[in-house]
């Protein structure tokens, strides 16, 4: 028996890690001076708008554009200002990914999050769970340019196996945006385009023969050496999920 699998609960899963969790692999966790604050007499104000943002945006978030309206955007960073300035904060991670998200000082903190990605592939990769959570979800925000360090991120054996993130990423990406996708991979040597293709057809529940079809499709659409490599990995990548489990990937 196998289980669907759906890459948006997973990414939810490794961001409420950001909230309740240690510090993501990689990275070293943050100083903090003072007491908490159940230990100066509960928590404050800013502490209650703190767990209201992390239920509605990481605990229960949506893979879709925020919408939110100028108002809410404008107290969402007004709180996470404050509790930036606090001495008790516990996750200046998160504090930093929420900032990122609404778009506030976005290139600063996207870059903090890059750089924290390079050095976790540096080391082998992998062991990225939450790093790679938090750049899908910016991505998922139209910042594009986070789709080739997502997939530079995977061109190991190691990180395809260990992030829980990554591998349904690529398939998603390649079902809805196979020309983005080919653009991204066109930076890459034709063995790590070819491998990258294969990674997204067969993780998770793999392709389906319709989704297949559809890719194929769209690479031949797109035309070009790298597509046509593309679609060389993906069909390896059908052929090896048929071989791993004894049959297709599972109809709608």
């Amino acid at each position: 028996m196998r289980f669907r699998y759906s890459s948006w609960p997973q990414v939810l899963t490794f961001l409420a890690m950001l909230a309740f969790g240690p510090a993501p692999f990689c990275q070293t966790p943050p100083s903090r001076t003072g007491a908490p604050a159940s230990e100066t007499g509960g928590p404050t104000e800013n502490d209650k708008e703190m767990a209201v943002l992390i239920e509605r945006f990481v605990l229960n978030g949506s893979p879709g554009p925020l919408n939110l309206k100028p108002e809410e955007r404008a107290r969402m960073i007004k709180t996470l200002l404050e509790a930036q300035q606090s001495p008790n904060i516990r996750r200046p991670f998160l504090n930093h990914y929420l900032l990122a998200l609404v778009g506030y000082n976005y290139e600063q903190y996207r870059d903090e999050f890059l750089q924290q990605w390079s050095d976790c592939c540096a080391d082998g990769g992998g062991w990225n769970n939450e790093i790679s959570g938090v750049l899908i979800r910016l991505y998922q925000q139209n910042h594009k340019e986070l789709l080739r360090p997502l997939l530079a991120g995977g061109r190991s054996d190691e990180a395809m196996q260990n992030d829980m993130n990554l591998g349904e990423f690529y398939r998603q990406q390649l079902e809805r945006n196979p020309r983005d996708f080919v653009a991204a991979l066109g930076t890459f040597t034709p063995a790590e385009q070819q491998a990258l293709c294969t990674a997204a057809a067969q993780s998770g529940n793999g392709l389906e023969a319709k989704g297949e079809s559809k890719v194929i499709a769209s690479l031949k659409l797109a035309g070009g050496e790298v597509a046509g490599r593309c679609a060389a990995g993906v069909q390896a990548g059908v052929e090896a999920f048929k071989k791993r489990f004894g049959f297709p990937p599972p109809g709608p």
